[in-house]
């Protein structure tokens, strides 16, 4: 099974390339899509959330989310009514946050009387597809792997 993710992923990743570098964009189409997608930042955000974490029942952010009681509906109304950066300062108050050695699973996440154990994998973004995976460089371990999609 191991062969078939691995000819999997380097099909997607040259079909990927190749139309990535066939369809190359404009400095003006590039500015249009960042303006764009800033416009649209915080639906943008609140689809990503509700797919990526409320929808994916291994979500490790789901279970913080849950362990401070907040549900999709919640979350959605203080984005909407507070915004982006104060929602995400108010999550960090109620415990929802990860250090860096918790994100990289080496140290239990301990809020309150509840201990969670994550691996650095469950933290991989479920709606990318993955064209391409990189792993940082890393002296002391063996990094962080990062998923590059061409679509994006």
């Amino acid at each position: 099974m191991a062969l078939l993710n691995q000819l999997t992923r380097y099909w997607r990743f040259s079909y990927g390339l190749r139309k990535f570098l066939k369809e190359p964009i404009t400095l003006e189409e590039s500015r249009q899509i960042i303006s764009q997608r800033l416009k649209d930042r915080q639906q943008n955000l609140l689809a990503t959330v509700k797919q990526a974490i409320y929808g994916n029942q291994t979500s490790p952010y789901l279970e913080l989310l849950n362990f401070a009681g907040c549900e999709y509906g919640d979350f959605e109304q203080m984005v909407r009514s507070d915004g982006i950066e104060p929602t995400l300062c108010k999550l960090n108050d109620l415990g929802i946050y990860l250090s860096i050695e918790e994100f990289k699973g080496k140290k239990e996440v301990k809020r309150g009387s509840k201990t969670f154990q994550f691996k650095e994998d469950d933290f991989n973004n479920p709606l990318l597809s993955g064209h391409l995976e990189a792993r940082s460089g890393a002296s002391r371990s063996a990094g962080t792997s990062t998923v590059y999609d061409f679509q994006s």
